[in-house]
């Protein structure tokens, strides 16, 4: 292959009547001066398909590894995706336990608390019903007595026992012989019979109220004190 060097060391043989010296001595500086310029172009080229050959060299590499890695990301993902998985299952499956054993708690305390009100509110009857029959017989045994009754209508609902209170309002209600009066009415009897005046012997008794106060005299007599009079307890046994 011929270089420009190999242009600019050339040398021709005169002859007589031959070519221009000058002539052939500037078209072989032109020559020359072309081929440094093709044989600069060469070398640049060259450096540039090595840089490009060591690039290439180098993403080809490169590509292996981020295959390498990607690989290796896949079977990391898949591993800690199993495991995630599993510790899911894990817990979802304790906390199913957890919710069933709580349920279990919840559901037997719920009925132990069920059982106890029940047997509460059967206490309750049957002491209602002693007291009401106690009242009731009242005129049996001759006793001023006292029966009090109040609650709050929400604890019917509560305990689910209206038929408690209904069933005792009708076996009190509507009698002759049990007087039925509020909490003034109470007070007021209970201030008319602070204000009756006995005599120092007690055998009479004066009523200054506008309403009666009865009386016990002995264990088997009430009397009736009516309001404005003067009463000789003597004549009443």
């Amino acid at each position: 292959m011929i270089t420009a060097k190999d242009i600019k060391n050339k040398r021709f043989e005169k002859a007589a009547f031959g070519y221009k010296q000058e002539e052939i001595d500037e078209y072989m500086q032109q020559l020359e001066a072309d081929f440094r310029a093709m044989e600069h172009d060469l070398e640049d080229a060259n450096a540039k398909i090595q840089l490009l050959a060591d690039k290439v060299r180098e993403y080809r590499a490169d590509e292996d590894a981020l295959k390498d890695a990607l690989l290796g990301a896949q079977k990391q993902g898949k591993h800690v995706i199993a495991e995630a998985n599993e510790k899911a299952a894990e817990i979802l499956q304790e906390a199913q336990a957890r919710a069933e054993q709580l349920n279990d708690e919840a559901t037997r305390q719920h009925e132990q608390a069920m059982a106890a009100n029940r047997a509460e509110i059967d206490r309750e009857k049957q002491a209602l019903i002693v007291a009401q029959n106690q009242v009731a017989d009242f005129k049996k045994s001759q006793y001023l007595k006292l029966m009090y009754v109040w609650g709050h209508s929400y604890e019917f609902d509560n305990n689910d026992n209206w038929d408690v209170i209904e069933n005792f309002c009708k076996y009190m209600g509507g009698r002759d012989d049990i007087w039925y009066a509020t909490n003034i009415e109470i007070i007021d009897y209970m201030d008319a019979a602070k204000r009756l005046q006995f005599s120092a012997d007690y055998e009479k008794v004066y009523n200054p109220n506008a309403c009666s106060v009865w009386l016990q005299l002995n264990s088997d007599k009430c009397v009736e004190i009516e309001g404005g009079t003067l009463v000789d307890l003597n004549t009443l046994l």
